[in-house]
This record gives structure tokens, C-alpha cells and sequence, in this order.
């Protein structure tokens, strides 16, 4: 890898269409997964776990997604602590709720790599 270049048999996969939710006979309701190869499922979880300690500076502290020990549950935590002491000091809370089941949908790839660059990730 020091070359940076990605060896070609690890490049490929075999694409499984997944199910999401609705309609299940509208291409649109299904997620295309890739089915790696062993070696391929190790070096993702080192780059991945390289990438999550390199950000970790960079994201907000009470952020569950993407965190060892983070959850739902964690999420719930904090929002519902910051809550209670939102009402105990007399102020005014409110929630703006969104659904964001579909939102990987319209992720353009090359703006995701020109992201990663600008926060320092070479590529």
C-alpha cells in the first residue's frame, strides 16, 4: 500500500440487492450491498477505525452515530438530560423531527471525497 494503489482483486465484490421498506417491487426500496472478500472486511475495519480516531477531535462530543458505545439509547440520554435542565433554568424546548431513512439515497460520491480531502483525509 505504499504506492497508494488498491489491488485490483480487492476491488471486486458481488452487489446483493437489500430490501428497505415500501413497496418491495419498486427498484428504488432496495440498497445495493456489496458482499466482500475476507481480506476486504479487515482492511475496512482498519481504515475505518483509523478514520473514526482521526475525527474524533472534529465531531460533537454527544455524537452516538458512528462511536464505540454510541446508540440510540445514548442519543435519547443526552437529549432528554439537556432537556431537563433546559426546563429546570425556565426555558423553552422544542424538537424539529426529520426522516432521514432514505438520505444515503442522494449522497453524491465525488462531494463525499471532496469533503474527506478538506478535512485533511489523503486519498
Amino acid at each position: 500500500m505504499l504506492n497508494c494503489v488498491w489491488p485490483s482483486d480487492w476491488k471486486r465484490g458481488i452487489w446483493t440487492p437489500v430490501y428497505k421498506n415500501d413497496d418491495k417491487y419498486s427498484k428504488k426500496n432496495y440498497q445495493p450491498i456489496p458482499v466482500l472478500q475476507c481480506v476486504d472486511k479487515v482492511f475496512e475495519q482498519l481504515i475505518g477505525a483509523q478514520i473514526s480516531t482521526g475525527f474524533e477531535d472534529r465531531m460533537y462530543f454527544n455524537s452516538s452515530a458512528y462511536r464505540s458505545g454510541g446508540s440510540c439509547e445514548t442519543a435519547l440520554i443526552h437529549l432528554v438530560e439537556d432537556w431537563r435542565h433546559a426546563r429546570d433554568d425556565k426555558l423553552v424546548v422544542s424538537l424539529v423531527s426529520t426522516d432521514v431513512s432514505k438520505v444515503f439515497d442522494s449522497l453524491h460520491p465525488p462531494l463525499l471525497l471532496s469533503k474527506l480531502k478538506a478535512y485533511g483525509l489523503r486519498l
